[in-house]
């Protein structure tokens, strides 16, 4: 199992109004609101990557196996 299984932050800060605020103050310095998104089955798809529900940025990480 990957070490970002269940990876996500409080669902209080799920709120529209702060993640719009979180994209414009912490977002630019490094701080996202990661959420785990699991393996896709489209072979052209990252295994598993974390995703900001603030500003959008997705980053690979390692399947399962890893």
């Amino acid at each position: 199992m990957s070490r970002y299984h269940g990876y996500s932050y409080p669902p209080i800060l799920g709120w529209s109004p702060l993640l719009w605020l979180w994209s414009k103050f912490c977002c630019p310095r490094g701080w996202h609101l990661w959420d785990e998104v699991p393996a896709s089955y489209d072979p052209g798809e990252p295994d598993h990557w974390l995703a900001c529900d603030a500003c959008g940025c997705e980053i690979e990480i390692g399947g399962e196996d890893e």
